[in-house]
C-alpha cells in the first residue's frame, strides 16, 4: 500500500515563540532583569532564531549525608584502688571423718490384722423400658375419593403415627450392707541399724590468716560525653543549571530546503523515530518524530533547532 504524503506547514508555525526571519544583522540590547535580550546576538542574514526554553542539566555528585546522628552517652571512669593486706581470725572448729559407715539390714516381721465389719453401700439395678409414643401432627380429618367404588369422597381421619421411645426403669433400689472381714497377717520390712558408723572428731585450733585486698581510694564517677555524628558520602543526581529562555537558531521557511528536510527525515527514520514517507515536506509527522528525537536527547524540544540538526548529522 503507498504512503501518502504529509501536508506542509509553515515551519514559523512549528516553534514554540517568535521567530525571526532577518534581512540585516540585528543590535544587540543589554539584558534586563536576568532575561534573555530582546534580539538574539550575532544574527546573520537569512538565518531564523527563536526564544526556546532549554530543559535544565543534571550531574551526578558526592553529598555527604548523616550516617548516625550526635548521641550524648553516659561513660565510667573507674575510682583510684590499691592492695592492701589484713588480718582475719578464723575460730576453733571441729572436723569429722567418718572411720567405718553404719551397717544396717533388714528385718521381716509379721503383722495381724484383727478381724472387722465394714459398711458397704449396693447401688440399686436397672432396666431399659421402651413404649409407643404418639407422634404430634397437623393433619386433622379430611375428605379423600373412594376409588375401589363410585369414586365418591369420603371424610376419613387421619392415622396416628407412633415412635419408640426408651428410659431406664429402677428395678431395686440402693442400699447399704455389712460385711465382716477375716483377720489377716501381712510380712512388713525395714532397716535395722546393725552396728553404728564410727566417726572421727578433730578439733582444729583458731588461727589468724593473712588476706590481700583491694581497697577503693576514690569511688567511681560517670561523665557525660557527646558522640559526633557518623558521616557519609552519597551519589545524587543534582540540578547544575536550571530551564531558562536561549535565543536558538531554527529551521524556518527561509533556510528549509526540501533536501535539508528529506535529509532530517531519512536521519530521523534510522533512528526509529520517524515512518512516514521521504518527501522533504515538513508535516507533523515530521515534526512529532523531531519532537521525540530531541525529549529522548534532552534537547529543546519546542522547536526545530539548528543544535537538533547537527545532532542527527543533518549541515
Amino acid at each position: 500500500m503507498a504512503i501518502r504524503p504529509e501536508p506542509a506547514m509553515p515551519l514559523r508555525l512549528l516553534i514554540a515563540a517568535v521567530s525571526f526571519a532577518l534581512a540585516s544583522p540585528a543590535a544587540a540590547t543589554p539584558d534586563n532583569a536576568g532575561l534573555p535580550p530582546a534580539s538574539p546576538p550575532e544574527a546573520r542574514v537569512g538565518e531564523c532564531w527563536a526564544l526556546l526554553k532549554t530543559p535544565p542539566t543534571y550531574a551526578r555528585r558526592d553529598v555527604r549525608i548523616e550516617l548516625t546522628p550526635a548521641q550524648t552517652v553516659e561513660r565510667r571512669i573507674p575510682g583510684e584502688s590499691r592492695w592492701v593486706t589484713r588480718e582475719v581470725r578464723v575460730p576453733a572448729y571441729e572436723r569429722r571423718r567418718v572411720v567405718q559407715p553404719a551397717v544396717v539390714e533388714w528385718v521381716e516381721s509379721e503383722v495381724t490384722e484383727p478381724a472387722r465389719t465394714e459398711t458397704r453401700r449396693v447401688p440399686g439395678t436397672f432396666r431399659t423400658v421402651t413404649h409407643e409414643v404418639p407422634v404430634p401432627s397437623a393433619d386433622a380429618p379430611q375428605w379423600q375419593r373412594d376409588l375401589s367404588k363410585d369414586g365418591a369422597l369420603c371424610w376419613v381421619e387421619t392415622p396416628t403415627a407412633f415412635r419408640q421411645v426408651a428410659h431406664r426403669q429402677q428395678v431395686t433400689p440402693a442400699r447399704t450392707e455389712t460385711v465382716t472381714v477375716a483377720a489377716r497377717t501381712r510380712i512388713t520390712r525395714r532397716k535395722v541399724v546393725k552396728s553404728p558408723a564410727v566417726i572421727d572428731v578433730t578439733t582444729v585450733p583458731a588461727e589468724v590468716r593473712v588476706e590481700r585486698i583491694r581497697e577503693q581510694i576514690t569511688p567511681d564517677r560517670f561523665v557525660t560525653e557527646t558522640v559526633p555524628a557518623v558521616m557519609g558520602t552519597e551519589v545524587q543526581r543534582v540540578m547544575t543549571a536550571p530551564s531558562r529562555l536561549e535565543w536558538r537558531a531554527v529551521l524556518c521557511d527561509t533556510n528549509a530546503t526540501p533536501g535539508k528536510v528529506r535529509a532530517v527525515q531519512q536521519a530521523l527514520k534510522a533512528r526509529g523515530h520517524y515512518r512516514g514517507p521521504l518527501d522533504g515536506r515538513f508535516g507533523a509527522a515530521t515534526l512529532a518524530a523531531m519532537t521525540a528525537f530531541q525529549t529522548a536527547e534532552g534537547l529543546a524540544s519546542n522547536g526545530v533547532t539548528l543544535e537538533a540538526l547537527a545532532a542527527l548529522g543533518v549541515r
